[in-house]
């Protein structure tokens, strides 16, 4: 192999190891769902055209570009009562220069944590293990309501912006398979959801 063709290997090689990371969910809808594998890309798999798996630790970025007022809404079967950390960023990464680093939502066990920005609050929310529950969150300017498997938390205010990027992390040893993740653009109040 000559030096051009091993140049020309080489630029391949490249681009598709910068392309890897980045896939497209639901691509016919009206707000395609991009995401991108941001930690331990080799630990999160494609597993359909609308779900990957990710074995722990890893964490990946889900966007619907531009849109920050929307619904996201996703199913999530977990393999084990292990943590899953599910926040909402401005950017999907940790060493931007916003210290205020969104909405965290703590699934561990059969509780979840709210971190929202000082605010700290623990409910009980008893999921299942090996079989799905939902995960949707309504994001409309200052307020937002979220559902975790069959628990309703209620509408509640936040000082933080509203957010592009919604962050799914499973921090220990367990795995997730994440189905079905999709952003609808918010036309509905509280009342409706």
């Amino acid at each position: 192999m000559n030096s051009a063709q091993a140049a020309i290997v080489g630029v391949m090689l490249l681009c598709t190891a910068c392309t890897s990371h980045k896939f497209t969910m639901q691509k016919y809808a009206i707000v395609p769902t991009q995401g991108v594998k941001l930690a331990n890309k080799d630990k999160i798999t494609l597993t359909a055209v609308n779900a990957f798996r990710m074995n722990g630790p890893s964490k990946v970025g889900l966007r619907a570009q531009r849109q920050t007022e929307l619904i996201f809404s996703t199913e999530i079967i977990r393999s084990s009562p292990d943590r899953i950390i599910i926040q909402t960023r401005t950017t999907p990464f940790d060493d931007s220069t916003s210290a205020r680093k969104g909405i965290s939502f703590i699934i561990e066990g059969d509780s979840t944590t709210i971190v929202n920005g000082e605010d700290s609050v623990t409910y009980s929310t008893p999921l299942p293990v090996g079989k799905p529950f939902l995960f949707t969150l309504l994001n409309n300017g200052a307020w937002f309501d979220v559902v975790i498997g069959h628990k309703m938390f209620g509408c509640q205010r936040t000082e933080l912006a509203n957010t592009e990027w919604f962050l799914i992390a499973v921090p220990g040893q367990g795995s997730i398979i994440v189905g079905d993740p999709q952003f609808n653009i918010s036309s509905q109040t509280f009342s409706q959801f």
